[in-house]
């Protein structure tokens, strides 16, 4: 009889733990770690572009002077920061659109000539380029050396991209100042961004 008890017992106890645990065990079957987030927002940052020391000779050898307008800064002569307003990064994929603040520009001038550049964006993952209109003419300004941003802290970065003058932007400033000094292949500057994500 005692034996009879203690194999009910045992049999009520093991009915109301499989009850217990059978559905635990089915959640975590079927439960999964969420995928990495690999695709943000810009929401604001900025990008950067560091004149070369040959293009600062260049320039300054044609007398071509290099001003700017808000939102765009110029914090040294050879430095002009693009304040970011939009975009978005994919990790996975390696690409990216980052969009200037609007209503800035960068103008070149010499005398009462002058080539101004306004709507700036850079492309990153195939084929990375700034782009930007070139006296209203959209279009490649500066062509890039690959580079991934690295996110981190709520920040998208990457530093010292070479940069080389696009063919368009190169014949522009030589029918505009009227000279055959800068090339395609001219490294004019180095780009670096620090773009705030979410």
């Amino acid at each position: 009889m005692r034996i009879s008890r203690a194999l009910g017992t045992a049999a009520a106890v093991t009915a109301a733990l499989g009850g217990l645990t059978a559905p635990a065990l089915a959640n975590a079957k079927t439960s999964k770690k969420p995928k990495p987030k690999t695709t943000y927002k810009v929401t604001g940052g900025t990008v950067t572009a560091t004149f070369s020391s040959t293009s600062a000779t260049v320039l300054g050898a044609l007398g071509i002077k290099v001003s700017v307008s808000a939102p765009t800064t110029q914090p040294t002569p050879t430095e002009i920061v693009f304040p970011l307003k939009s975009g978005t990064v994919n990790t996975k994929t390696g690409a990216a659109t980052l969009n200037a603040a609007p209503g800035g520009s960068v103008v070149y001038s010499k005398g009462t000539t002058s080539l101004t550049v306004t709507n700036a964006s850079v492309a990153l993952g195939k084929g990375p380029v700034l782009n930007a209109a070139l006296d209203g003419k959209s279009g490649p300004f500066l062509t890039l050396s690959s580079g991934a941003l690295k996110v981190k802290g709520g920040k998208a970065t990457v530093s010292s991209l070479q940069a080389k003058l696009s063919p368009i932007a190169a014949e522009a400033f030589d029918d505009i100042f009227s000279t055959v000094l800068l090339s395609p292949n001219l490294t004019v500057a180095t780009v670096s961004i620090d773009a705030k994500v979410k």
